[in-house]
């Protein structure tokens, strides 16, 4: 009896010391401002308490300080695009396929864009210089319509398309044909001619193939405005004409001259004829060409390039053009499926490329709930491709609009 008594007196004095303790309802409120840190905000999981990024774009993977762990991933596009010949824009099927290219291209990102452009140095080097030149700018000014950037911050680049094709051409012949040092298709030990041009088709010995075929060969070279001398320039490309007259056997040249549209009618032919003529003594007095085979014509201002009278057109119109057509013993091309300059000179490639920030996201149905909203905040988000440069090439010619 005694025991129980002394336990009723432990029960009482414990029971004592709990109802010491505050009653739960005089407790005090937190405050507002202690509140909102026990809140998630941007719905990632973390209380703003602990959320150090408390912008955290909805969906997103984050660590336990709230943060989305963040890296970059380079896109890179490029389209080729192949004019028609005197063309200078896009139509039909080219420009839906240009276009959607275009679409590719996400407006919300940052874009360094190079347009780049071949020229070609036969048959009038000058007016395949301003057609691809005029190429460039048409692809450039579409470019900066679709992602409404400045012209000036599209960069451009206008390359030798010879000097493109040939090495193009050597690099995909060299890896192909080990111990062949003229890369002809004839092994060294087996070669008789050694030294032959790949761009030739060869017999079995390595020797260049031969044919008959109709060849159509032009050169243009310029004057001067009211001149009859040829511009010092085209001296070289006359001596290479006056190299294959002879190397071929040529029997007939045709030498027209041409004058702009300023000046009278009666002063432009006359001026047209000087000019064929001047052709026609460099080609006899400097490299011996047979002058019988020579036949010069004044076509005055008849025939012109360029019907604007702009001072480029004028420039343009001022030539000579020295054509043969007939058919001669010639090398057997050989087909080796690359570009040659000639195609080139009508083609325009665009490289896009973007430095764009990249997420790892949560999967929960969250994301599944508000696909809508999530592509929002992501379309917002951007990116910095301003550390991004494209390589220069020495035949490289900076193109202005």
């Amino acid at each position: 009896m005694k025991a129980n008594s002394s336990l009723i007196i432990i029960i009482s004095l414990s029971l004592f010391g709990c109802l010491s303790t505050p009653e739960i309802d005089q407790w005090q409120p937190i405050s507002e401002q202690s509140a909102k840190r026990l809140i998630d905000h941007d719905d990632d999981g973390v209380i703003m308490a602990r959320d150090l990024c408390d912008g955290t774009t909805l969906g997103r993977d984050v660590s336990n300080d709230g943060c989305s762990p963040e890296s970059t991933k380079d896109v890179y596009f490029e389209h080729h695009i192949d004019f028609q010949q005197g063309l200078t824009s896009l139509h039909g099927s080219m420009d839906d396929e240009f276009n959607a290219f275009l679409s590719t291209l996400d407006k919300s990102q940052k874009w360094n864009i190079l347009v780049q452009g071949y020229t070609h140095k036969d048959g009038d080097m000058l007016y395949n210089k301003v057609m691809a030149k005029r190429r460039m700018a048409y692809v450039a000014e579409r470019v900066s319509q679709t992602l409404g950037s400045e012209l000036n911050d599209i960069r451009s680049r206008l390359l030798d398309g010879e000097k493109v094709s040939e090495e193009t051409t050597s690099e995909v012949i060299k890896a192909n044909t080990p111990d062949d040092e003229d890369n002809d298709g004839v092994l060294d030990n087996l070669d008789q001619c050694p030294g032959s041009d790949y761009k030739y088709l060869v017999d079995t010995k390595g020797c260049t193939a031969f044919e008959n075929r109709l060849v159509t060969h032009t050169l243009t070279v310029r004057y001067p405005r009211g001149s009859a001398t040829i511009d010092p320039m085209y001296n070289d490309k006359v001596k290479e004409l006056a190299d294959y007259i002879a190397n071929y056997n040529v029997e007939k040249v045709e030498v027209f001259g041409h004058t702009s549209a300023p000046g009278s009618a009666a002063f432009n032919q006359k001026l047209s004829e000087k000019r064929a003529k001047s052709v026609v003594e460099m080609l006899v007095k400097e490299y011996g060409v047979d002058r019988k085979i020579l036949v010069p014509i004044g076509k005055g201002e008849s025939e012109l390039l360029e019907k604007t009278q702009t001072k480029q057109a004028n420039t343009l119109n001022r030539r000579v053009e020295i054509t043969l057509s007939e058919t001669l013993r010639v090398e057997r091309k050989r087909d080796l499926g690359i570009a040659d300059a000639d195609e080139l000179n009508r083609r325009v490639v665009v490289y896009a490329q973007s430095s764009q920030l990249q997420f790892k996201d949560r999967w929960h149905i969250f994301i599944m709930e508000n696909p809508a909203e999530i592509q929002e905040q992501e379309n917002t988000a951007g990116g910095d491709a301003s550390g991004w440069e494209f390589d220069e090439e020495d035949a490289a010619e900076a193109s202005g609009w």
